[in-house]
């Protein structure tokens, strides 16, 4: 068990990503003694010797996969959401929160980032039945998928409701445990600080998520790319390494917001993609870094082309596959101060 801020298990785990056609589920390999194979979906078939040229083409493509903050995203995007992005980014960043929740749990709980309820309904295996969880979830295609899963078969202990987690309308002190899988968010001050707000005395948080260093490798790549174009770069994707928190960083903000004590662990994963080609267009990257390294590359002046010749660069390092990228999984642990 790791202790201690900061703390770091290194751990080999790896998620491979299979690649077949949108919302078609694919039977996964047999696991084997190093990694976890997880059911999956690509963005489009594709062979690893595959020419890296039309990347413009493909982020159109995926682009919508990608979950917005407010708002709903389309009935597709949210299926492949629930289809892809839950089995094999969420379910990482949750399994580390439910060893935190001890069995039987009594009391209410707050849900805070809920998407498509995988959370949630984890829970209801660990918790009393007297429990009851708050599921919260702004994208309202999302949310629809939450309540279709989760009424009923939850028998009432789930409660799905359309909010935002930066601007609760929940009263005060009102939950005795608050939840947040893959939740990068909590960085926020708005959202910290709404957290802590509906936390009743004795209450704790338990929050994952990706920390400075995740998908390090693409960023190394955009900065060498960047060294030899010129331009702004390599500034941008400083900036980007810069806004995102570490450990220490994350676990002081939180600390000047009244959370106390906060433990903020790292253990860092890989998820392994089969091409360098399968990086750049698949569901998971447009959830969860697409629009930050389309920002860095400059898309509003011909972005396109510099990852274009990022995707290009990273397969002349590895020219086939697969390829990992690591993710520093951050776990926050928090009583209200």
């Amino acid at each position: 068990m790791i202790t201690g801020e900061g703390a770091r298990e290194d751990d080999e785990d790896e998620l491979p990503l299979e690649d077949d056609d949108l919302l078609e589920h694919a039977e996964p390999p047999p696991p084997d003694d190093e990694t976890t194979a997880h059911r999956a979906l690509g963005a489009e078939p594709h062979h690893d010797d595959a020419p890296t040229g039309r990347l413009a083409e493909r982020l159109q493509r995926v682009a919508p996969t990608r979950r917005k903050s407010e708002g709903a995203s389309s009935p597709q995007a949210a299926e492949l959401y629930d289809a892809v992005v839950v089995p094999e980014w969420i379910t990482l960043f949750a399994a580390p929160l439910l060893a935190h929740v001890p069995a039987g749990f009594r009391g209410q709980i707050l849900d805070a980032s809920a998407g498509t309820g995988h959370l949630s309904l984890e829970l209801l295996r660990r918790v009393d039945a007297a429990a009851r969880v708050v599921a919260i979830e702004p994208d309202t295609a999302l949310l629809d998928l939450l309540r279709r899963r989760t009424t009923g078969a939850a028998g009432g202990q789930i409660v799905a409701r359309a909010e935002t987690p930066s601007a609760l309308s929940f009263g005060d002190e009102v939950f005795d445990l608050v939840v947040a899988a893959a939740c990068p968010a909590i960085a926020d001050k708005q959202v910290a600080g709404e957290l802590r707000r509906v936390m009743a005395p004795g209450a704790r948080l338990l929050v994952s998520t990706p920390l400075r260093g995740t998908f390090e490798e693409v960023l190394d790549m955009m900065a060498e790319v960047g060294a030899r174009r010129g331009g702004e770069l390599v500034s941008r994707v400083a900036e980007l390494r810069a806004r995102t928190p570490d450990a220490a960083s994350l676990a002081t903000s939180l600390r000047r917001l009244g959370l106390q004590p906060v433990d903020v662990k790292v253990l860092e994963r890989r998820v392994v993609f089969r091409s360098v080609r399968e990086i750049f267009a698949h569901p998971i990257i447009a959830h969860v870094a697409l629009a930050d390294w389309r920002a860095a590359a400059g898309f509003e002046s011909g972005g396109e082309e510099v990852l274009a010749e990022v995707e290009q660069a990273f397969a002349t390092y590895v020219p086939r596959g697969p390829v990992p990228l690591t993710v520093q999984l951050g776990i926050v642990e928090a009583g209200r101060g």
